[in-house]
């Protein structure tokens, strides 16, 4: 893919891994200039968009961004997760180019040389990295938030004016209600925490800091002292009311959810996300909200529906998704069949998910396992001698058995000197095709070549 190959070339990678020395020594301009290079998206070779493609669009979160959380740990955390689900259900995920940050913060005069600026690059540069496999399969397009043009008509403005009116004010008064807030001194800035549910904080917590005291703190002398004088101060529901840290929050949700949606539908996706608000607005505000609770659904508790999928990498699931494309369609018809029951429960959990694997799934999984081995038997029986038999055991598994044409299996084993025995495998392989053909038209079959590649990386 052409940015890896410029970031190659740059210097900025090496073995396909960030070179921090390199992010340490360069100049300011140079750096600034890469990163608004990658802003630019450079992306548009990733494919074209396919009407008959079930196709989603991630939230800022899910796409690698440092919101909700800057740690690269979360960052990757989530890269992974969203992986699975390309891999695993998906033709295409349309992710928000972070990068499109470096504009925003140049436009405000912000782009500047600093400890905190080459860190941020280096991390965000690694995390372009470990999209790299999906990048190149196509199983991801990144996209840069634009600017779009509309004239609504007079009764479309004011209907969604009252629409986004009555979420914002719901959203700020939910905020309210679950939100402790306290303020703190460091240095010279001001740090404002805001303690709330998981639903509301990514870790229940959020950090904002400012350059100076905010006004109605300034405005209050006993408390404006205690934080001067380097105490930590909770502050009054009276307090937080006159903040509008609030409507802040919920101003903030509000405009990235209305964002992410709009690229959805300029994409034509799905709209994916793994933060509960933000999947709550989008079931209040999509057509089919039947169909953002089941793809909601099924990137939350896609590890319990699937237990084993972490044991494979990136990079090994996309490959999978490209050697088995053809059995992929069948599968996913078939896990979108298997959680209707599940998405109609009222607050499904990970216990149900759990369930709904070991009642639902692994039973499938055993009937392709026990077609694939039936096959492997009838195969192996029909081989002439004990000695031929003894060496296919040898020399072809299950696994390479039904990935393998008949030709290339008899020309293996004349390569290995077994001339007889290239002969009868070839006689006995007139009825392979039939035996071949019940493993894969298995509606699970896909998922049953997952789990074999993943137990044999266990």
């Amino acid at each position: 893919m052409k940015i890896f190959e410029h970031l190659k070339s740059t210097g900025a990678l090496k073995k396909d891994k960030v070179d921090g020395d390199w992010i340490r020594q360069q100049k300011f301009t140079t750096l600034a200039d890469l990163a608004l290079h990658i802003a630019a998206d450079p992306f548009a070779e990733s494919g074209s968009h396919n009407s008959q493609s079930l196709e989603h669009c991630a939230s800022h979160g899910l796409s690698g961004s440092s919101r909700p959380c800057a740690s690269i740990k979360c960052r990757t955390k989530r890269i992974e997760e969203l992986a699975r689900f390309a891999c695993m259900y998906s033709d295409r995920i349309h992710t928000y180019n972070y990068f499109a940050e470096y504009h925003y913060i140049q436009k405000h005069g912000r782009l500047n040389d600093s400890a905190p600026f080459r860190q941020r690059l280096y991390e965000d540069l690694h995390v372009l990295t470990v999209m790299k496999p999906l990048l190149t399969a196509g199983l991801i397009r990144p996209f840069t938030p634009i600017n779009v043009h509309h004239s609504p008509t007079e009764h479309e403005a004011d209907h969604v004016t009252k629409l986004i009116k009555r979420m914002r004010n719901r959203l700020a008064r939910d905020y309210f209600e679950n939100t402790k807030i306290s303020i703190s001194k460091r240095g010279n800035r001001y740090m404002i925490i805001l303690d709330g549910p998981e639903d509301y904080f990514e870790h229940g917590r959020s950090g904002i800091e400012r350059s100076s005291m905010p006004a109605p703190i300034a405005a209050a002398p006993r408390i404006a002292a205690q934080i001067l004088a380097g105490k930590r101060v909770e502050l009054s529901a009276s307090m937080r009311k006159k903040l509008r840290m609030h409507t802040e929050c919920a101003d903030n949700l509000l405009r990235d959810t209305l964002l992410e949606l709009l690229m959805a539908v300029l994409s034509d996706a799905n709209m994916l996300t793994d933060i509960p608000r933000k999947a709550d607005l989008i079931k209040f505000m999509t057509e089919d909200p039947v169909i953002s609770r089941r793809d909601e659904l099924m990137h939350r508790h896609f590890g319990s529906v699937v237990p084993f999928l972490s044991r494979l990498s990136i990079a090994d699931l996309v490959q999978l998704r490209q050697t088995e494309g053809e059995s992929f369609v069948a599968y996913r018809c078939a896990l979108q069949d298997a959680m209707i029951q599940f998405s109609e429960l009222p607050e499904p959990t990970a216990r149900d998910a759990k369930l709904l694997y070991s009642d639902v799934i692994a039973p499938e999984l055993q009937k392709v396992q026990q077609r694939a081995s039936a096959a492997q038997n009838s195969f192996s029986r029909n081989i002439i001698s004990r000695g031929a038999e003894a060496a296919v055991a040898a020399a072809i598994s299950v696994g390479t058995y039904l990935a393998l044409s008949t030709p290339l299996i008899a020309a293996g084993t004349v390569a290995l000197g077994v001339t007889k025995m290239a002969r009868d495998i070839v006689k006995a392989a007139e009825g392979r095709s039939i035996e071949l053909q019940k493993v894969r038209s298995h509606k699970f079959y896909y998922l049953w070549r997952v789990k074999r590649e993943a137990e044999s990386r266990s």
